[in-house]
């Protein structure tokens, strides 16, 4: 596979994105605006689709982080109302309120750069680069490359079945409104845990091969490399 003269590897753009990831964990609100603000805007110019569906799927999770740490945490009641003081035994702590948001915007931040790293590298380019970074387990006696092929697999099966789940719903004109879909979402996950060989014996589809292209280190990736560790010290 043929990349640009001055693109960075692919596995160099994972680094970065586990280095953020772990910088992230240490920054407080205007930190993580400074950082998740141009996020968001890259993600929203160049793969608003991409971070909207991430937003949309995460929503619940996020919202039940932002109750958790809200009703979790001790401290002041969020509200106080005179006139019933009982109630402000059922109202979230403002210190919780801010543990919940700052947990939030590092979701946020995440789900930002994934998006952009997701829309920059193809499938094969991220197994790639996942390849690169996990060759060294190959002196310990895993096999680098069955663990990427088992992460492509699972991944082109699951996307698979989850499109075929959501094209039966949308398609079905007696769907109801509640538990809409349970069945199919069942069977999608029962058909991705099925091994691959038991697929093919009962006339499913037969393994896939999936090519794992060859993406050469060149002497400017350890640029890129420096400038990233340079980025991430001075955030």
């Amino acid at each position: 596979m043929i990349r640009a003269n001055l693109s960075p590897h692919p596995a160099v753009l994972i680094l970065f994105l586990f280095g953020l990831v772990i910088k992230t964990q240490s920054f407080q609100l205007f930190e993580l605006l400074m950082v998740m603000c141009p996020l968001i805007v890259l993600a929203l110019i160049f793969f608003p689709l991409r971070f909207i569906t991430l937003i949309k799927r995460l929503r619940w999770i996020m919202l039940s982080l932002l109750l958790i740490y809200g009703y979790a945490t001790p401290g002041s009641a969020a509200w106080q109302v005179t006139e019933w003081p009982l109630l402000a035994q059922f109202s979230p702590t403002i210190e919780g309120l801010i543990t919940g948001l700052l947990q939030l915007e590092r979701v946020v931040t995440m789900l930002a750069a994934l998006a952009i790293l997701a829309g920059l590298l193809s499938q094969q380019q991220l197994m790639s680069g996942l390849y690169y970074l996990i060759y060294p387990l190959r002196y310990v006696g895993l096999s680098p490359e069955k663990l990427v092929m088992r992460l492509a697999l699972t991944m082109q099966y699951a996307e698979a079945a989850l499109l075929d789940t959501a094209r039966k719903t949308t398609l079905s004109p007696h769907c109801p409104l509640v538990g809409c879909g349970t069945q199919d979402w069942r069977a999608s996950l029962g058909q991705i845990a099925t091994p691959m060989l038991d697929q093919s014996v009962h006339g499913m589809d037969p393994p896939v091969t999936i090519d794992l292209p060859y993406i050469p280190l060149k002497a400017q990736d350890a640029l890129w490399l420096g400038a990233g560790v340079f980025l991430l010290a001075m955030l």
